[in-house]
């Protein structure tokens, strides 16, 4: 369960994320099914706190081609 500016979501995935280069640094990230990240915490290694604010949807059929170039 995570809660964020944006709302309240339940039933999210959470995943522990690491890099060899930088072995203490650890982040907490939390996914919402038809969102995509919600809120990313910094664990160790830092104090970091990303939170979805608000969501941005286009029309259906809305889109781009390869590099961001208009179809």
């Amino acid at each position: 369960m995570v809660d964020v500016p944006y709302g309240h979501f339940d039933d999210v995935m959470m995943t522990k994320d690491t890099i060899t280069i930088e072995p203490d640094v650890v982040e907490f990230k939390f996914y919402a099914r038809g969102v995509g990240p919600v809120l990313t915490l910094g664990i160790s290694g830092g104090s970091a706190r990303e939170a979805l604010v608000t969501v941005a949807q286009v029309p259906d059929g809305t889109g781009t081609g390869p590099l961001g170039s208009p179809h």
